[in-house]
């Protein structure tokens, strides 16, 4: 088996797990506890919507770091008792504009989804803005951290980094390291350009300043090592965005490597919520990984 005809023989250990892959929403809706057994007919869903979802239990924790939020939760996959590494793993980074009081709790209904698909989920949590050690570039550096330490502890495993938002912005940026061997790297409403970003004028686009520690013309050197745009990405990228995101906008969507997608209707959290049709997307990309 191969990803991107490159020949890496450990993942031919994947084939019969992902020939089985539904890419339904019927099961993603009876783990969340929805009674919908389809996808859901409105897009632009709101952050509340998401909240109000609910998750199977998380199989096991890794700690990388002496804080409470230097920690991974992890969802076996198809609901097994503990985590195999011949089935594949994602590395789930979640946004909230790096903002502490936004945490890891609020993709857990979208990790369970994931993990009934047959991925081993791995939802990183990661000191934020108004956390000691939190900000630039200290969560950048847990994020890469708690990566690493997943790729430590499964070294055989096919990893594919997923991060919505300012998760994805992270994501992206650990994705410049080839010592985590990553099979793909997937952005969903990615933050990819911080100085852009950082000159708007919603409220997660002023958090921007104080994630950086200041403005562009105070902080030129950090802005450029967190833009996004200009670095190289060592795996297969994709980047996922809608044109109905009033958070972070599709002009964002960009990157000279990136494999992208653009969806009309598609609002900024949509990509958070099982029962979506970005949701769908996203399952179709993964699908797409392994040829």
């Amino acid at each position: 088996m191969t990803i991107h005809n490159k020949k890496n023989t450990r993942l031919s250990q994947l084939c019969s797990a992902l020939i089985g892959m539904t890419l339904t929403v019927a099961v993603v809706a009876q783990e969340t506890g929805s009674s919908s057994t389809e996808t859901v007919v409105d897009n632009n869903v709101s952050f509340s919507a998401v909240l109000a979802l609910t998750s199977s239990p998380k199989t096991t924790t890794l700690h990388y770091g002496e804080s409470a939020e230097q920690r991974i939760d992890i969802w076996a996959a198809s609901g097994r008792d503990d985590v195999h590494a011949y089935m594949p793993g994602i590395l789930l980074v979640h946004g909230g504009c790096w903002l502490a009081q936004y945490s890891v709790d609020h993709v857990k209904p979208l990790a369970s989804a994931l993990s009934q698909q047959g991925f081993n989920v791995f939802a990183i949590e990661y000191r934020r803005t108004g956390q000691p050690g939190g900000g630039w570039p200290g969560s950048l550096d847990d994020v890469r951290n708690a990566m690493k330490l997943v790729r430590e502890t499964y070294p055989k495993m096919a990893l594919t980094s997923v991060g919505h938002s300012a998760g994805g912005h992270l994501a992206l940026l650990a994705a410049t390291d080839a010592s985590l061997q990553l099979a793909a790297v997937i952005g969903m409403a990615a933050i990819t350009d911080v100085t852009a970003y950082s000159r708007g004028d919603n409220s997660c686009q002023q958090a921007t300043v104080e994630f950086m520690g200041g403005t562009v013309d105070e902080k030129p050197d950090a802005y450029r090592l967190a833009n996004v745009t200009d670095k190289r990405i060592v795996a297969p990228l994709y980047l996922l965005g809608g044109k109905a995101d009033s958070i972070v906008p599709i002009t964002q969507n960009t990157h000279r490597q990136a494999r992208r997608f653009s969806g009309d209707d598609i609002g900024h959290f949509d990509w958070i919520h099982p029962q979506t049709q970005a949701y769908q997307h996203l399952l179709n990309t993964l699908a797409q990984l392994y040829d």
